[in-house]
């Protein structure tokens, strides 16, 4: 079916494999930014996360506005490739964070933290995201994903 459309055998793997590609490439980069400057990556990662949500958030509203559908659909990928390749840098800084902050001693109760805040907002998640699909739809829940960035940023 794909080969029909024009696409070879070989582009669609590259298309199928570019997720776990990125899953390596980009926090193997972010990783080597940090290591070199931390305290800039340390701003870039929140800022990368806050302007992908925040675009993906401009992406809705045209489409709420009936906006030409290749400006939308533009819109939406930039959104989507900035917040991806800004998350991939989240888990560095919060590794590398967690690393330096823990002692020997303090070695799992800082783990547990983590993975107790983890699953706290998973959590929040399960019970919020419902309610602003149904009251806001996507735009709604999209704006209020920019809150905690608001206040991590």
């Amino acid at each position: 079916m794909l080969e029909a459309k024009g696409l070879s055998p070989l582009l669609y793997s590259l298309v199928a494999a570019s997720p776990m590609l990125g899953a390596i490439v980009a926090p193997s980069l972010w990783g080597m930014a940090y290591a070199r400057n931390p305290r800039l990556v340390q701003v870039l990662v929140p800022l990368g996360d806050f302007c992908g949500q925040a675009i993906l958030a401009a992406s809705f509203a045209l489409l709420a506005a009936d906006a030409d559908e290749a400006l939308v659909k533009a819109v939406l990928c930039i959104g989507l490739l900035v917040f991806s390749l800004s998350r991939a840098g989240v888990g560095v800084v919060q590794h590398a964070a967690i690393a330096r902050l823990l002692s020997p001693s303090g070695l799992m109760s800082g783990f547990v933290a983590m993975i107790f805040f983890g699953h706290l907002v998973v959590a929040a998640c399960n019970w919020a995201v419902p309610r602003v699909m149904g009251e806001g739809g996507i735009l709604g829940l999209q704006l209020l994903l920019l809150v905690p960035n608001l206040g991590c940023s």
